[in-house]
């Protein structure tokens, strides 16, 4: 997948925190935070979002659950 255009310090600082190249992680459908492979996703939304923050269905569902 395309990563989404981003100012070049805040992928680089993305990068930093989560030790991984996010954009090359993103190009390569692999989530920043579990490295499991992001191929499906619930809605076209949350498949912009992974092209924004790198995480797959499963961490965004994780991150964004309202129920904690």
């Amino acid at each position: 997948m395309e990563p989404a255009r981003k100012n070049p310090a805040i992928r680089d600082f993305q990068s930093t925190i989560k030790g991984v190249d996010v954009p090359a992680s993103i190009a390569a459908d692999r989530c920043v935070s579990c490295k499991q492979p992001a191929a499906e996703f619930k809605t076209e939304l949350a498949r912009k979002e992974f092209t924004l923050s790198g995480l797959c269905q499963a961490c965004q569902d994780k991150l964004f659950d309202d129920d904690e």
